[in-house]
């Protein structure tokens, strides 16, 4: 949001087409681009005129003042549209206006830190699903209904290397889910066959929680591509602990972009970053299965519980699960996904798939000649997709 008259110079100093729709010159403003001419407009807050959908660009001039552009007289025209150029004309001058407007608005880095976790706010997209039983049966029959919220967080830090003419992307994923919603402490029981045969039943709970990563360019839909690498990840497999960390550290020499909020900015003298989170995982292995389809660079893991119910027979009772596998379960990962000489234009899109799946377990107990103990499972996974945020690469 701007001065309509900072517009109004804007204009007469490029050659834009302006249209006015009865805008005084201190009238709080955005700038348009019409998707069915071309031309620039103004529209005083509305986001459509006669029926007409327009496309906002407001926020990549924000910040911009009368004294960044040249001076303007009363008698200066504002064109109309009888008088504009083509489309194509327009569009091409609309793309150079906003590249100068942005060059304006590069910032120079804070001289008492080059971290990037300070030079700017991270990109933060959450995704929020509902796991149903409800065409899940037992082993006995039953069908209970009940649910649960499964969260999955991505914090993103973009940096674009001027030297190495490179993107950088730190991801960070946390995957939260509420076992305990799916899960009944008590023992439900079937006697049958004159009381020689008993069903001993108890559900639901996680057996395993899996997220695959892949990065696809968003302009062109071309997935996997060839200049993209994964330089870094964690956690490795881990297996027989109670708990493991998560974490990357990344230096990026040289001039690099970035951006700060809706600003472009650059630094001189590089960055660093370096994020580390513990996780607890009791009775829980971790697997890495990072590349396990090394054309796609794909970022995967899979968190498996190895404590699973299990009967006592002197007792006759079920001994519950690992603990996280009946409760609150929170895990992470970081990563790092370079790509080589990106187009000043490009953008790239995270395509998530996160799955997992819950048991039932049950022991049969028959007086003759034995007992044993089954477990069934049920699966489930949800897709999304976001468009992570380009670093500035505008020198």
């Amino acid at each position: 949001m701007f001065k309509f008259r900072t517009l109004k110079k804007l204009a007469v100093a490029t050659g834009v087409a302006l249209i006015t729709f009865g805008c005084s010159k201190d009238d709080d403003i955005q700038p348009i681009l019409d998707d069915t001419n071309g031309s620039v407009i103004v529209i005083n807050g509305a986001e459509q005129i006669d029926g007409e959908s327009w496309e906002e660009r407001g926020e990549d001039i924000t910040d911009v003042t009368v004294d960044d552009l040249p001076p303007l007289g009363d008698d200066e025209p504002i064109w109309h549209r009888d008088s504009l150029p083509t489309r194509e004309e327009l569009r091409a001058k609309f793309v150079r206006i906003l590249d100068s407007l942005r060059s304006i608005r590069l910032s120079a880095a804070p001289s008492n830190t080059n971290k990037l976790t300070e030079l700017m706010s991270a990109q933060f997209v959450t995704f929020n699903d509902v796991i149903k039983t409800d065409n899940w049966k037992t082993a006995d029959g039953r069908n209970p209904k009940r649910s649960t919220n499964l969260q999955t967080n991505y914090y993103v830090w973009a940096a674009y290397s001027f030297d190495e003419d490179r993107d950088y992307y730190i991801i960070e994923q946390e995957i939260i889910i509420p076992n305990s919603n799916l899960w009944d402490s008590k023992v439900r029981e079937t006697i049958y066959n004159l009381g020689f045969n008993v069903y001993r039943t108890k559900d639901y709970w996680m057996s395993k929680i899996w997220t695959n990563n892949e990065i696809q360019n968003a302009n062109t839909g071309v997935y996997p591509f060839s200049d993209l690498a994964i330089s870094q990840y964690s956690p490795e497999t881990v297996n027989n602990a109670t708990s493991y960390t998560s974490g990357i550290s990344v230096e990026i020499g040289g001039e690099v972009g970035y951006m700060s909020g809706a600003a472009y900015a650059k630094v001189g003298a590089g960055v660093t970053f370096q994020n580390s989170k513990s996780w607890t995982v009791s009775d829980v292995k971790v697997l890495a299965k990072v590349m396990d389809k090394s054309y796609t660079k794909n970022a995967k893991w899979e968190w498996e519980t190895t404590k699973k119910p299990s009967y006592q027979s002197s007792k006759v009772s079920i001994n519950d699960p690992a603990d996280l596998a009946i409760n609150t379960a929170r895990f992470g990962t970081t990563w790092l996904w370079i790509v080589d000489k990106p187009k000043k234009d490009d953008k790239y899109k995270l395509n998530l798939t996160v799955g997992g799946e819950h048991g039932s377990s049950h022991f049969q107990i028959i007086i003759f000649p034995e007992t044993w103990m089954t477990h069934q499972y049920y699966s489930w996974s949800f897709n999304h997709n976001f468009v992570l945020t380009p670093p500035n690469r505008i020198k």
